[in-house]
């Protein structure tokens, strides 16, 4: 037996004893099919600037949280994208509610995961943080 069914078999048997495995978002993966896009709206970052200036929306950043330290938008609530299948409830999903990022694609999975959870006003900032001009705090905020 080579070395890699060896290694996958032993993993497969693993994952059968083992008890039920939380929900949960893989930050790497990237396939359209995978999206549900008909289920939130891309906003460019000005438009997603004046939204959050004339408070129309909860703000969520997906990011790390030493990239929230760095900058974000005042009053964003910070779930890390690994994170969010255990703490979307957080969230109001009746309000709408802006998903960001830092340059825009890990708002795209989050985005179709809120989606499929009932969440019915979805925005992603496309481009992300890196595109965003309107007020920051944070230690290297603009």
């Amino acid at each position: 037996m080579s070395l890699f069914k060896k290694l996958f078999s032993r993993e497969i048997k693993k994952a059968e004893t083992q008890s039920p495995v939380h929900e949960s978002i893989a930050p790497t993966r990237f396939r359209k099919e995978e999206f549900a896009f008909e289920s939130f709206q891309d906003l460019s970052a000005a438009e997603a600037a004046r939204k959050v200036e004339q408070g129309e929306v909860q703000v969520l950043d997906v990011r790390f949280e030493y990239e929230y330290r760095s900058h974000r938008i005042p009053g964003a609530k910070l779930i890390p994208l690994p994170q969010l299948a255990e703490h979307y409830q957080e969230l109001d999903p009746t309000k709408p509610t802006l998903v960001v990022c830092e340059h825009g694609m890990r708002s795209l999975q989050a985005c179709s995961f809120l989606g499929s959870k009932g969440f019915s006003s979805l925005y992603n900032m496309v481009g992300g943080m890196s595109e965003y001009s309107g007020r920051q705090e944070g230690e290297s905020a603009k």
